[in-house]
């Protein structure tokens, strides 16, 4: 048992030290997030010491510790884990690495770790973007001369805390999961950031193509499918968390179904992530990578 997890431990160990061994990849897509946080916040200080001191304003300490995990749910942040997870899985194809790894290690864990070393550097990016921001609000109110508070009670943070770090996580894995299966058919780096980034475009335009899709077919209720994709539910989950509701609906859909409650929404996020992760692994287990 002790030797299994040990050789799990070195597996994770050597892929986060790859992906973070190669410079242009870190910064580029996991270091930006918190140098970005703070270059941005630094601008703004330097902004607001141009304006009159009625104009300024500063940032509370549940705002600057919650905005962060906000960022892998909009199209930049998914864009950017998308062609991270293409650089972990299809770089190994294109720098003909499976080779090595393969006959030494089993498929599904190979698989699985890359899914883990994604998360853990989205854990660590947006944790320390958290930190960068929690003192760049603490320069801002003395900068504005407002005070540092808190901004909600202690249980209302925990809550949003836990169901922001559950969306970030899922959203993570689920455009990894895109990455994943199109890095295993195109074998390129920029092959599966593509069809990755394809993927997430085919979210985006989802109500209008099934809304199109149903009135070709003559079965308008082919709209309510929009319901349960990943856009969709993302979406749904971010508007809860702002403003306590679910998402507007349109009238070619609020006529079929009603919108789905948060709880629904993490179910089916949920269901996204484990069926991605279990067909990449399907997929990766029957793919010849040896020859």
């Amino acid at each position: 048992m002790i030797a299994s997890l040990t050789s799990l431990w070195n597996l994770f160990r050597a892929e986060y030290l790859k992906v973070t061994g190669n410079r242009g990849v870190a910064i580029g897509l996991v270091w930006i997030f918190p140098v970005g946080a703070g270059i941005g916040t630094l601008l703004s200080i330097l902004i607001m010491l141009g304006l009159p001191p009625q104009y300024r304003g500063g940032m509370s300490m549940s705002e600057a510790l919650l905005s962060p995990w906000t960022v892998p749910g909009s199209e930049l942040g998914r864009l950017l884990m998308l062609a991270l997870t293409a650089t972990v899985f299809a770089g190994e194809y294109q720098w003909g690495t499976w080779k090595n790894l393969i006959p030494r290690r089993q498929r599904t864990l190979l698989a699985l770790v890359k899914f883990v070393a994604v998360s853990a550097l989205m854990l660590v990016a947006f944790t320390l973007m958290s930190l960068v921001l929690w003192v760049s609000g603490a320069l801002m109110c003395a900068v504005a001369g407002t005070p540092y508070e808190f901004g909600m009670t202690l249980d209302t943070f925990v809550q949003s805390f836990l169901i922001q770090l559950f969306l970030a996580f899922t959203v993570t894995l689920i455009g990894a999961g895109y990455a994943a299966v199109a890095a295993i058919f195109s074998r390129a780096i920029l092959g599966g950031i593509v069809i990755g980034i394809g993927m997430v475009i085919m979210e985006l335009v989802g109500p209008a193509l099934f809304a199109l899709l149903g009135n070709f077919l003559r079965v308008p209720q082919l709209a309510v499918v929009y319901l349960y994709t990943p856009g969709y539910n993302i979406n749904n989950v971010t508007w809860w968390l702002r403003t306590n509701r679910p998402m507007e609906m349109g009238s070619n859909l609020s006529q079929y179904a009603a919108p789905h409650s948060l709880n629904v929404s993490l179910f089916i996020l949920g269901v996204w992530v484990v069926g991605l992760i279990t067909l990449t692994v399907i997929l990766f287990r029957r793919q010849d990578v040896t020859t």
